[in-house]
């Protein structure tokens, strides 16, 4: 049953958006945050994992990479569906789809049941951020937006800061009913996914409209401040939004902003394993650069809000995140490399949310939900071909500093793109009919 007013002195706009932040946003987190873990976890298993399976750099590299695959395939259909089913049934079947498949990981018997439940996976989690994005955008003008994702991104690192120490734990499990640890990691981590997809089903609702949490003057109130934020914004049809150059553009961007994430996320445990930490401490210390990455998430987007600069945010990190990554590569003594990892970390991962409110801001329509899927589309061919040619790399030349050099530069691309949006702004969006 929804309030009858806001507490006295509170407008109901300020009333409707504390609302949101305490219903929606701590659900929304937990689903990044599993997520992520779900979609992480194979880099820790990959530490015990790849002898038992027979997996060499390039395989696990190729299977690492195939996942995107899956996720670019089915992203443009899941958002679709999106819009069809709404985001309590849409989300809340992406997060059961992606749990029983993460579960399913933990059968796997060699390269190809490797390969197919990797991209089973990546198909499973499909139109997942453009569908939180979407989401979040119908509850958080532009002013609180910036926030808003950066706590629901935050869960990113997070994932990574307890994926070590708690595959850690669960490889004590070695031996259990006839289970490897790799094994019960996978099956342990899916389990919340599971639960909280049904969270989603029974209990989130679509939108303000349906917020039982919120009075009817914050509704109205909300509703009116989103109507005239949208009539800012191009408002473009399906085909239009996906093929819009600007659109591109972003999306080019967004392989720069993803380059680093997902590739020291999964090969991270293996790197640091070269430099001589034992399996133990690999996974504790592969925690570390993730906190500066949780700094990062706090900090850079409510500075991106307050002073309002948000293309000059987005490109400061990518410039930060690229000098870790080469800096990394460089530099030998261990402990170094671990200060340049985590030097990246907080680049990559205060630029990630920082990022998403361009195209957020942008596009309005019945295409919005397609022009962000296709932003996440594009960029996600980072994360397919970056773990897999470092693998390569790796199997070719037996170090990783060449593939990380590759991944800066990538990152150094996109943080020069990102510098140049306010003149192609201007032009490309001036062709949007």
């Amino acid at each position: 049953m929804s309030r009858n007013a806001a507490p006295q002195g509170v407008t109901p706009l300020d009333a409707a958006l504390h609302g949101a932040g305490r219903h929606i946003l701590p659900w929304c987190l937990l689903a990044f945050l599993f997520c992520f873990l779900d979609r992480i976890n194979v880099g820790y298993a990959s530490l015990t994992m790849n002898a038992d399976l027979g997996l060499g750099p390039a395989a696990f590299g190729f299977g690492s990479s195939i996942f995107y695959l899956g996720y670019i395939g089915f992203e443009l259909p899941s958002n679709a569906a999106f819009n069809r089913f709404g985001a309590r049934l849409w989300l809340g079947r992406i997060m059961l789809t992606w749990g029983l498949v993460s579960a399913g990981m933990a059968f796997v018997q060699g390269e190809t049941s490797f390969y197919v439940m990797r991209f089973l996976l990546g198909a499973a989690e499909a139109g997942f951020i453009p569908g939180i994005m979407l989401y979040l955008r119908g509850w958080f003008p532009d002013s609180r937006l910036g926030r808003a994702t950066g706590l629901c991104f935050l869960a990113i690192p997070l994932a990574s800061v307890i994926g070590g120490p708690l595959a850690v734990a669960l490889f004590q499990l070695d031996g259990v009913m006839g289970l490897r640890g790799w094994q019960w990691m996978f099956l342990i981590e899916a389990a919340p996914s599971l639960l909280i997809g049904l969270v989603y089903i029974l209990m989130l609702p679509d939108g303000p409209d349906d917020a039982a949490f919120l009075a009817a003057a914050e509704r109205a109130a909300l509703a009116e401040a989103m109507r005239r934020e949208a009539a800012g914004r191009a408002g473009l049809g399906f085909w239009a939004s996906i093929s819009n150059p600007y659109v591109i553009l972003l999306g080019v961007i967004n392989m720069g902003v993803l380059a680093p994430n997902m590739t020291l996320t999964l090969w991270l445990p293996q790197i640091l394993k070269a430099q001589g930490f034992t399996t133990t401490q690999t996974g504790f210390v592969a925690s570390i650069p993730y906190l500066a990455g949780m700094l990062g998430m706090l900090i850079w987007p409510r500075l991106s809000d307050r002073l309002g600069n948000r293309i000059g945010m987005a490109a400061g990190a990518l410039a930060i995140a690229a000098s870790g990554v080469a800096a990394a590569a460089f530099v030998s003594d261990p402990w170094l490399k671990v200060a340049c990892f985590t030097v990246a970390a907080f680049g990559t991962y205060g630029g990630n949310p920082t990022f998403w409110t361009l195209p957020a801001r942008v596009f309005g329509g019945s295409g919005a939900g397609a022009g962000l899927a296709m932003v996440s589309c594009i960029g996600t061919l980072s994360s397919a071909f970056g773990p897999w040619t470092v693998g390569w790399i790796k199997q070719a030349t037996g170090s990783f500093d060449a593939g990380l050099y590759l991944i800066a530069a990538v990152t150094a691309t996109g943080c020069l793109l990102t510098a140049a949006l306010p003149a192609a702004r201007r032009h490309l969006l001036a062709r949007t009919p």
